[in-house]
């Protein structure tokens, strides 16, 4: 395990240069160790295709990997042959932060934030380069909320990437050994969102052609992909890509909206503005 005081250093690093060099809205985040070792996302989606259908009951955010298998027994056990759950995809995704986001609290801004994003046992293991990126992802989130800046989650969500894969080249600038780790961390996300932005798309086209022999054959062949080109957990269902949607969804599209790397420059820009709904507002914002 990493020395937990350098890694301590790391992040109150990384957050100062958010604030001081990407303009970012200072925070609190990432300033709590917590014995608790991750969060866990359990998402539902209909088998006929790759979709949020419920979305009160079919994405919950819990605090402990006990609850989420306890939920998930109960779905797959009990409710399983209960309207409107009888014929659901079930996936358990383990997520390394997440800035919470409520309305109205506060009388001065008319926005209250949650800081959520702790520092766990997972957080302190994971590569400097994927640490460096994931305090940047996240306090622009916080950013946004703060400035009451209303984005569509798919737009957010690769923005909070690109930024952060930006802002972390500028972090290391001159330190050939990490610029190389965060180019290798962001290719292999690359790689991910886009093999999973397209898989999504060829399945959900299955679905809409009644085609379930193909759509198991997709099944099959994404599984194989995923494990000798990305590590990790190879089983997949329709609530998996579900799960990845607002990450996936813009991510392309993002990438070569902020092509000009200058996160500085990006994060300003964003402040003049109060929603961003489309892809071509968000052209208008970076690229005016």
């Amino acid at each position: 395990m990493p020395d937990i005081s350098e890694r301590l250093r790391l992040i109150e690093s990384v957050k100062n240069f958010c604030t001081d060099k990407l303009g970012l809205a200072s925070n609190n985040s990432f300033t709590k160790v917590v014995d608790q070792n991750s969060y866990y996302f359990i998402g539902i989606s209909p088998k006929d295709r790759i979709k949020l259908e419920y979305p009160l009951s079919g994405m919950a955010a819990y605090n402990s990997l006990a609850e989420v298998n306890f939920i998930t027994n109960m779905y797959k056990k009990v409710l399983t042959n209960t309207y409107p759950f009888k014929n659901v995809d079930i996936y358990v995704q383990e997520v390394l932060a997440s800035i919470k986001q409520t309305c109205g609290n506060d009388t001065a801004s008319g926005v209250d934030i949650c800081e959520s994003a702790q520092i766990t046992e997972t957080v302190l293991n994971i590569s400097d380069a994927a640490l460096v990126a994931l305090i940047i992802h996240e306090n622009l989130h916080y950013h946004a909320s703060a400035n009451d800046i209303y984005m569509k989650l798919p737009i957010e969500e690769s923005l909070a990437d690109v930024i952060a894969y930006q802002g972390s080249k500028q972090y290391y600038l001159g330190n050939n050994e990490l610029l190389a780790q965060v180019e290798q961390h962001n290719n292999y996300w690359q790689k991910f969102y886009d093999w999973c932005d397209i898989y999504t798309k060829i399945l959900n086209k299955a679905y809409r052609k009644s085609m379930p022999e193909g759509r198991r054959q997709l099944i099959v062949a994404s599984q194989d992909y995923k494990k000798n080109n990305l590590p990790g957990e190879p089983d997949m269902n329709n609530a998996f890509f579900m799960m990845w949607l607002p990450y996936t969804e813009c991510n392309a599209s993002v990438r070569r909206i902020l092509r000009d790397e200058n996160p500085k420059e990006h994060v300003r820009k964003l402040s003049t503005c109060r929603q961003i709904l489309t892809l071509k507002e968000l052209n208008l914002v970076i690229n005016s």
